[in-house]
């Protein structure tokens, strides 16, 4: 091995149990360099639980964030209205004159959101622009829906307001 040797500095005594004065010393130094949340040698540490002061910032890692922008977009897709899948759901349950009502109606209460995010004035005004041109329907609007089918629309409600965010981006400072 070659280089410089980094001695460790770790809280641990020389028979491997917990040099507390060593582990206080330790949690304050990584709490004044902006980490938040330890865990020593696979504890939890029940009695040195670090706590999120307000206003702290997590940042998430890579993979955490792919895997919000995947919920949001799953979310929009299913709200109940126009081209969406949401709306594709919704007409198959409803006729085309209530599916419109219902798109309209969507897209008067996602301009109403803007003042949570000003992003859903875009999509109350992109809902109401995708369903002033209408929706073909269903194929067979006489077959009642099944029940294998009934589960499924609830599992796509379920998802939906599971997948829901009233302020899903906003930039603090």
């Amino acid at each position: 091995m070659r280089g410089v040797i980094v001695p460790l500095v770790t809280p641990f005594n020389e028979d491997y149990s917990i040099d507390v004065p060593a582990l206080e010393e330790h949690i304050d130094f990584l709490q004044k360099a902006g980490v938040h949340g330890i865990f020593i040698n696979a504890t939890t540490g029940e009695k040195y639980i670090v706590t999120f002061p307000d206003n702290t910032v997590i940042f998430l890692h890579p993979v955490a964030i792919a895997g919000w922008v995947g919920i949001l977009v799953t979310f929009l897709n299913l709200i109940p209205a126009a081209q969406l899948d949401g709306g594709h759901i919704a007409r198959a349950f409803l006729s085309d004159k209530m599916h419109r009502y219902l798109t309209m109606a969507v897209g008067l209460v996602l301009i109403g959101m803007s003042f949570l995010w000003v992003g859903w004035l875009i999509w109350g005004m992109l809902v109401l622009l995708m369903g002033s041109v209408g929706n073909p329907g269903a194929l067979d609007e006489v077959s009642p829906i099944s029940k294998k089918r009934l589960v499924l629309v609830i599992l796509a409600v379920i998802i939906f307001l599971i997948s829901a965010t009233p302020r899903p981006l906003w930039v603090t400072g």
